[in-house]
């Protein structure tokens, strides 16, 4: 399943700051409140689908990472007040189990970048300053290393990387080794045969390859802009989220390499038409052998500030694009009409027009000749008027497809035609 859809919290300006696929198939999405200063961090859980489960309001200035724990809770780390660290645990259901925060003298802010949940369900968060604790939040160790990016090793070590360099600790945060190198590295990846990969840039894209005793095994450059993440795909390949820029937009650009470096592919994931922008903050592989992407976008434009976006792709960063919706009147409709699309047949985009007569969320749903459930999106709070959706329908292959407009009490069914 693939799809792409927008999130917007309070009306002021959003964005996804990272997202990780769950323990049940769903996803949950760090989002973060610009100028909002009664809650400045949101939890998003969402379904497969991208369907809103739950969310809510986190006492952080600033959620930069989330993990989930063996019982399928949620750790957030982040900034507090005074540029405290903190660690918050937020229960499957949305609940919060405990906030806690952590100081250190020695640098200037003690806020985390990155957490990691140990085998043993013990926590290691890392910024500036840099700690250990047990599932409850309580300190075992801690040390200042200046690192921003964390990973565990096959064998209970970590690596973490900071702005002039790679560093090997034992789990009691004692150096094990120390490289340097001249770029600053954004992401931190760890291969199922222990070599680490460190991957950073703005103009280009740079990876550096080492071995886990530290030897540096190569590096490259690729003309892409702007390595924002990279995680491991499920077979075992490099999948960094950059962006690209033409005079009128910007949007991600995913690059997939092997672990020699080479190139797979490079592709443009196109979330919208005309000049919005989409930036990709963090991306992760989901169970299907697919990509999650979340970030930040200006769309739909007014009266919403900026939004946060997520993006499921397929293992090929294929989705289709964000379907619009608009309000044709404010009529009060008498009853529910579903219209035939135009144009039909058509090739990529279609409008599908429907007329409602009650308030409440109504789901686009789109199938094959076999039955199929192909894709879906949902529209929440859609108010009694006429309605025109814009359906993207790029990631499908041509053919006969069934879609339908299903609300509570309704359910119609009509025939479109994909050529391509």
């Amino acid at each position: 399943m693939t799809w792409q859809k927008w999130f917007d919290y309070n009306n002021v300006e959003n964005a996804g700051e990272d997202i990780i696929q769950t323990l049940d198939g769903g996803y949950a999405m760090l989002n973060h409140n610009y100028g909002n200063t009664d809650v400045s961090s949101v939890l998003f859980k969402l379904n497969s689908l991208g369907e809103i489960e739950w969310q809510t309001g986190l006492t952080l200035k600033y959620a930069n990472a989330i993990s989930q724990a063996g019982d399928s809770s949620f750790i957030i780390a982040g900034e507090g007040l005074n540029s405290t660290g903190v660690l918050t645990k937020i229960s499957k259901t949305g609940e919060t189990q405990w906030s806690k925060t952590y100081y250190n003298s020695g640098v200037y802010t003690s806020s985390f970048d990155d957490l990691i949940i140990t085998k043993e369900e013990e926590i290691v968060a890392c910024g500036l300053y840099m700690i250990k604790t047990d599932s409850e939040g309580k300190i075992l160790w801690d040390t200042i290393y200046g690192c921003h990016r964390i990973a565990g090793s096959n064998n209970g070590n970590y690596y973490i990387t900071s702005s002039v360099g790679l560093r090997k600790i034992d789990s009691e945060a004692n150096t094990i080794w120390f490289t340097s190198f001249p770029y600053y590295m954004k992401s931190l990846v760890v291969d199922s045969t222990g070599n680490i990969y460190t991957s950073g840039g703005t103009n280009s894209i740079y990876v550096f390859k080492f071995d886990s005793s530290g030897t540096l095994l190569w590096n490259k450059f690729y003309s892409a802009r702007s390595a924002f993440s990279m995680c491991l795909s499920k077979d075992n390949k490099l999948l960094i989220s950059g962006i690209y820029d033409t005079l009128i937009q910007t949007g991600i650009e995913a690059l997939k390499l092997n672990l020699n470096g080479d190139v797979i592919f490079k592709r443009k994931i196109r979330s919208v038409t005309d000049d919005w922008f989409v930036i990709p903050y963090a991306v992760n592989s989901t169970y299907d052998n697919g990509f999650i992407f979340t970030g930040q976008t200006d769309y739909p434009g007014f009266p919403f500030d900026d939004n946060a976006i997520v993006v499921k792709t397929d293992s090929e960063c294929y989705a289709p694009m964000i379907v619009g919706i608009i309000n044709l009147n404010s009529i009060i409709a008498e009853d529910f009409v579903l219209e035939q699309n135009f144009p039909n047949p058509f090739n990529s985009q279609t409008n599908i027009v429907i007329q409602i007569s009650k308030s409440g969320k109504y789901t686009l749903e789109i199938f094959n000749t076999l039955g199929n459930l192909v894709d879906r999106v949902s529209y929440d709070n859609l108010n009694s008027g006429k309605y025109s959706i814009r359906y993207d329908a790029s990631a499908l292959s041509s053919g006969v497809y069934y879609y339908s407009i299903k609300s509570e009490g309704v359910n119609s069914v009509k025939k479109f035609i994909l050529l391509k």
